[in-house]
C-alpha cells in the first residue's frame, strides 16, 4: 500500500512540476518578460509543450 502511495505521488509530481513551471512561464511572458525560457526535460506532451514555450517565447521577441 504504502509503495503504491508513494509512486502516486512521485507520477503526480511528475506531471505538476512541469506545468507548474510552463504556467510561471506564461505569467513572466504575460508580464513582458520575452526572455523567459522553460527548461525542456523530456520528449513526451509536456517536454514538447515546454519547447513550444519557447519557440513562441523567440518567434514574440521577434516581432517586437
Amino acid at each position: 500500500m504504502a509503495l503504491a502511495v508513494g509512486l502516486s505521488i512521485l507520477l503526480a509530481r511528475s506531471i505538476t512540476r512541469p506545468i507548474n513551471s510552463a504556467l510561471a512561464a506564461f505569467e513572466r511572458v504575460a508580464n513582458g518578460d520575452l526572455t523567459t525560457k522553460v527548461t525542456v526535460q523530456s520528449q513526451d506532451e509536456l517536454g514538447r509543450m515546454a519547447a513550444s514555450i519557447n519557440s513562441m517565447v523567440v518567434k514574440l521577441a521577434d516581432t517586437m
